[in-house]
C-alpha cells in the first residue's frame, strides 16, 4: 500500500481547529497513539484520524482537493463525497456522529443521522459502482481507547406499560426489550418482529405512525442516553426529545403521534437499567470465521465456557441487508439522474428484524417518491400498496416471493397474487392510463439478494461438524441457527453465504461465537428449525445432537365442525328453478357480498364516498380513516368489520386477514402455495358458516353476478394479458386450459378470483338452496336495479357513479371453440342458476 505524503498529511493536519484533530497518513506504520480513539480508513490507503474533544469533520471542502484525490482518484466517485459530509463531537463520555449530508452517512450498513459511536463501528460514505452493485466510496473502522470502553455495561431493559383508566397508574406487562450485544435498544416498527407490534398497538394507523428506527437508548461511560431518531421526536417522562436526552432507570419512554405530543402516546415503556460487570472478552482477538469446525473453536474457549449453552451473539443492525430493491429506471428521468441519488432515495433495503418490504403511497415517504417521479400526475399513481417482497421458506431453501397486489410486473410481465423471484429480477410499478395498463412502468427495481435458494444436497452436513447455536435479537426472541461450512441458516428460513456478507475479509460484522459445541444433523433436521417465540426461553434441549426438532407446524387451522363442500358440484340432476328470493319484512340494513371481479371495488367504495370519504380505498388501513367520519353505516366488502370466519387471521397482504380453509376440504388446499386462503371480503360464505352468518344474521345482503365468460375475461386481461401478441384465440385457450386445470385442483386460486359465483349467492352453492344473497343483481341491470335497491334500505345517498375499469388492455377477440366449453363447464352451475346462456 502506498502512503499519501508528508505533504498530504500535513494538509489534513492543518484542516482541524489548532491541529487539535490531526490525521495520520504514514504507508509504513500508525502513527497514532496506542491509547488513543481513532477512525482508521478501510480503503487501500493507510490513513487514521484522531478523535479529540475538538469536533472533527470529513467533506471534500474540509480536507484539500490533494488529499482527496490520493483517497480517490477517480473525479465521479470522489463528487458522491459532500462538502462536509459528516461529523463527530465528543459528548460526556462519548463521541456523536452527526450526518451532515444529503447523500447520507451509513454506520454499520444503516443509514443514520445521529448515533453514539461504538468500538468497532463502521463508517461509510459516497458510493461507488461495481460488478456486485454499489458499495462505499471510503470506510473507516472506529477504534476507541480504553478509557472510553467501560468496564462496567448497563443492563438495558424496556416493560410495556399498558395505560392506566381513569385516573390510575399504568400497568407494567409482561412484554419486555432487552438490550442486545453492542449494549444498546433500538427501538422501531422495522427493529423489532411485526408480531411484537400487533401485540402492544392493534390498530394497523397507529402502528404506521411509529418510525421503522424510532428510539435508541445507548448505554455511554457516562450513563444512559437516549437518542431520538424519528421526526414524530419521542417522549421522556412526558417531554418531548428531538435529539438525545439522558435516562435513568425508572424513566418512561414514549412514542408520541405526530405533531400531537400532547395526546395519549401510541405505546409507552418503562426503562429499568442496572451497571453489570462487563464479559471478559479477550481484547483484541481476531474475528472468527462463520463456519468454523467445532473442534477448532473447542481448542480456543475455556472449560468454563465449554460448559454454558451454546449462544451466537449478533448485533443485527451491524448485518448488511438480507435484500433489497434499487430503482434502475423512473419515467421521465435518465439513467444518470438516477445515479446520482444518493443510495437512500434511490434503495429500499430490508432488514433481518423484518425480512419483508412492502412498496408504495403508505410505506414510502413523499420525499422518496418525488425523488424518482419528478412530475406530480405520476405520483398520484403510486397507489398505497403495489407489492411486498418476502421471505419463504420452501421444500429445497428460502426463497424471495414477491406478492404483487396492484399494477405489479415481474420482469415485464403482469402477476397475480404471489411469485417467486432471484437475484437481478426487475420489479416495476405499471402506470395507468384511463384504466388501461401503460406500456411503460412508472418505476422499475432491480433485486439485489443476499438469499439463495440451494439444493438440499447443499444442506448435507451428516459428516460435516457444525455449529448450532441461539440466534439472540435484540434479547426478546431466541431463534435456531445453524451454521455449516460457509453457510448460515436462521431461524429455518433465512440462508446466507460469507461471499454475500463480506466477499474479501470473509467475517460477519458484529458476530461473536462466545460458545460452540458440535452438531450433526440431516437437511430435514435444518429445515425444521423454527422460530421460538416464546420471549427469552430457548429450546427444552440441552444437547443438540440428542434432539429431534419439531416439525413445521402446518398453516392450516383446525377442522371446521362441518367439512366444507367440494369447489365443483356434481354432475347436475334435473334442472330446477333457483332458489326464491327470502319472503319477509326487510332488515335495518344492507350487506355486500364482495364476488371478485364482478363490480365489487367499485361497489365497495360508492358507500364510501357517500358517507364522506373521497379517497381511493385500497387497503384495511384506509377503513381506519372512514370509520373516523361515520361510525353508524355498515361499510362494505375488506372494511365491512362485522364479518369473521372460523380462522381468520393476518395473512401478510397489505396488513389484511384472510379466511382460511380446513384438512377436510374438498379438493384438499396445497399447503404453503397461498391456495388455503383468500381475502376475507374474497372468501365464498357457502364455504365458512360463521361468515355466511355475518352477511345475513343481522342485515340483508346484496350480491353482484356477472356472465362467467365476461368475468373470466376480466380477470384475464386484468392480470395476465400484458403484450398485444397475448392478444389472440390461441393465448387464451391456451391460459384457460392451465388455469382451470389448476383451479379444479387449488379451490381458492389467486385470491377466489376463480370460485363460481354460487358459492358466494346460494347455501353450499347450491341453486336450489336458501340464498346468502338475498338481494341478487346481475351486473347487466346493474345501472338500473342499484338505486331502487339503495332505496328500500334509505340509502338513498349512496349512488353508483361511474365505475373505473381495472382490465389493463382491451382485447376483441372471439374465443374458440375450446374455451368456450372449458368455461361452460366449469362454471356449469352458474349459468344455471343466474339464467345466462
Amino acid at each position: 500500500m502506498h502512503g499519501l505524503g508528508s505533504s498530504a498529511a500535513m494538509a489534513l493536519a492543518r484542516e482541524s481547529p489548532d491541529n487539535r484533530t490531526p490525521v495520520y497518513c504514514d504507508g509504513t506504520a500508525m502513527v497514532a497513539m496506542a491509547a488513543g480513539s481513532r477512525l482508521i480508513c478501510l480503503n487501500n490507503v493507510p490513513m487514521e484520524i484522531e478523535l479529540t474533544k475538538e469536533p472533527l469533520r470529513v467533506g471534500r471542502s474540509v480536507q484539500p482537493l490533494p488529499v482527496w484525490q490520493q483517497l480517490i482518484p477517480d473525479e465521479a466517485t470522489r463528487n458522491t463525497i459532500s462538502r462536509i459530509h459528516f461529523e463527530v463531537v465528543r459528548q460526556g463520555g462519548a463521541f456523536l456522529l452527526r450526518n451532515l449530508s444529503a447523500q447520507g452517512t451509513l454506520v454499520n450498513g444503516s443509514t443514520v443521522e445521529e448515533v453514539i459511536l461504538k468500538n468497532g463501528d463502521i463508517i461509510s460514505m459516497g458510493q461507488v459502482g461495481s460488478e456486485y452493485g454499489n458499495r462505499p466510496a471510503l470506510q473507516f473502522k472506529v477504534h476507541l481507547c480504553e478509557d472510553l470502553i467501560a468496564k462496567a455495561s448497563f443492563s438495558v431493559r424496556l416493560w410495556w406499560l399498558l395505560p392506566g383508566a381513569n385516573g390510575t397508574g399504568p400497568t407494567v406487562l409482561n412484554k419486555q426489550l432487552l438490550a442486545g450485544p453492542s449494549g444498546a435498544v433500538r427501538v422501531g416498527r422495522a427493529m423489532q418482529p411485526i408480531e411484537f407490534w400487533q401485540t402492544l398497538v392493534p390498530d394497523e394507523s397507529l402502528r404506521n405512525a411509529i418510525s421503522r428506527e424510532h428510539f435508541d437508548v445507548c448505554p455511554t461511560a457516562d450513563g444512559v442516553m437516549l437518542i431520538n431518531r424519528s421526526i414524530a421526536g419521542t417522549l421522556h417522562n412526558g417531554v418531548l426529545v428531538q435529539h438525545q436526552t439522558r435516562v435513568n432507570s425508572g424513566d418512561v419512554l414514549a412514542i408520541p403521534l405526530h405533531n400531537q405530543p400532547k395526546e395519549p402516546p401510541i405505546v409507552q415503556f418503562r426503562l429499568e437499567c442496572a451497571a453489570i460487570p462487563d464479559p471478559d472478552f479477550e481484547d483484541g482477538a481476531a474475528p472468527r470465521l462463520l463456519g468454523a469446525k467445532a473442534g477448532s473453536v473447542d481448542a480456543a474457549l475455556s472449560p468454563k465456557e465449554k460448559e454454558a449453552a451454546d449462544v451466537v451473539k449478533i448485533a443485527v443492525d451491524a448485518l448488511p441487508p438480507p435484500f433489497s430493491l434499487e430503482c434502475v429506471a423512473a419515467r421521465g428521468a435518465e439513467g444518470r439522474d438516477l445515479e446520482q441519488l444518493p443510495m437512500a432515495s434511490r434503495v429500499l433495503a430490508a432488514s433481518f428484524s423484518q425480512v419483508e418490504l412492502s412498496v408504495g403511497s403508505s410505506h414510502q415517504s413523499g420525499d422518496f417518491w418525488e425523488m424518482l417521479l419528478k412530475d406530480p400526475a405520476l405520483r398520484t399513481q403510486i397507489l398505497p400498496l403495489h407489492f411486498r417482497l418476502e421471505m419463504a421458506q420452501l421444500s429445497d431453501g428460502p426463497m424471495l416471493i414477491l406478492d404483487a397486489h396492484a399494477a405489479t410486473e415481474l420482469n415485464g410481465k403482469l402477476v397475480e397474487g404471489k411469485a417467486p423471484v432471484l437475484q437481478n429480477d426487475l420489479i416495476s410499478i405499471a402506470g395507468t392510463t384511463n384504466g388501461l395498463t401503460d406500456d411503460v412502468p412508472l418505476v422499475c427495481f432491480r433485486v439485489n439478494s443476499a438469499l439463495h435458494r440451494v439444493s438440499k444436497d447443499a444442506l448435507a452436513i451428516g459428516s460435516q461438524p457444525g455449529v448450532q447455536p441461539m440466534l439472540e435479537a435484540g434479547g426478546s426472541l431466541r431463534t435456531r441457527v445453524v451454521v455449516c461450512g460457509s453457510l448460515l441458516l436462521v431461524g429455518g428460513a433465512l440462508l446466507l453465504s460469507e461471499a454475500s456478507i463480506g466477499a474479501r475479509s470473509k467475517t460477519w460484522a458484529g458476530v461473536i461465537l462466545e460458545r460452540t459445541s458440535r452438531f450433526y444433523g440431516s437437511p430435514s433436521q435444518l429445515a425444521a428449525a423454527s422460530l421460538n417465540l416464546q420471549e427469552g426461553t430457548p429450546d427444552a434441549s440441552d444437547s443438540p445432537a440428542k434432539a429431534t426438532p419439531a416439525p413445521v407446524a402446518s398453516p392450516l387451522p383446525p377442522p371446521l365442525p362441518v367439512p366444507a363442500p367440494p369447489l365443483l358440484p356434481a354432475p347436475a340432476p334435473e334442472a330446477s328453478a333457483p332458489a326464491a328470493a327470502p319472503s319477509g319484512a326487510l332488515k335495518s340494513c344492507l350487506a355486500f357480498v364482495h364476488i371478485p371481479k364482478a363490480a365489487g371495488s367499485n361497489v365497495e367504495g360508492v358507500i364510501a364516498r357517500a358517507f364522506g370519504y373521497n379517497q381511493v380505498v385500497e387497503n384495511p388501513g384506509d377503513c381506519i380513516s372512514m370509520r373516523k367520519i361515520e361510525k353508524v353505516v355498515r361499510f362494505w366488502g375488506m372494511c365491512d368489520d362485522r364479518l369473521q370466519c372460523e380462522s381468520k387471521k393476518h395473512c401478510g397482504w397489505s396488513g389484511a386477514d384472510c379466511c382460511y380453509v380446513n384438512k377436510s376440504f374438498v379438493p384438499p388446499p396445497t399447503p404453503n402455495k397461498g391456495v388455503d386462503r383468500c381475502s376475507f371480503w374474497h372468501f365464498p360464505p357457502a364455504w365458512d358458516a360463521q361468515l355466511a352468518k355475518g352477511y345475513s344474521e343481522d342485515c340483508d345482503s346484496f350480491c353482484v353476478v356477472r356472465e362467467p365468460l365476461s368475468r373470466f375475461l376480466s380477470h384475464w386481461r386484468w392480470r395476465h394479458f400484458s403484450k398485444p401478441s397475448d392478444c389472440s384465440p390461441e393465448v387464451l385457450e391456451k391460459y384457460t386450459q392451465e388455469k382451470l386445470g389448476q383451479a379444479r385442483e387449488d379451490a381458492l386460486l389467486e385470491d377466489c378470483h376463480f370460485t363460481p359465483q354460487v358459492y358466494y349467492a346460494f347455501q353450499n352453492g347450491d341453486h336450489r338452496a336458501p340464498r346468502i344473497c338475498r338481494h341478487i343483481i346481475k351486473l347487466e341491470h346493474l345501472d338500473a336495479e342499484f338505486a331502487p335497491l339503495m332505496a328500500q334500505y334509505n340509502l338513498e345517498k349512496v349512488h353508483l357513479g361511474k365505475g373505473k375499469s381495472r382490465s389493463s388492455k382491451k382485447c376483441d377477440i372471439v374465443p374458440t371453440d375450446a374455451t368456450l366449453k372449458l368455461i361452460k363447464d366449469f362454471y356449469a352451475e352458474d349459468y344455471k342458476a343466474f339464467g345466462y346462456e
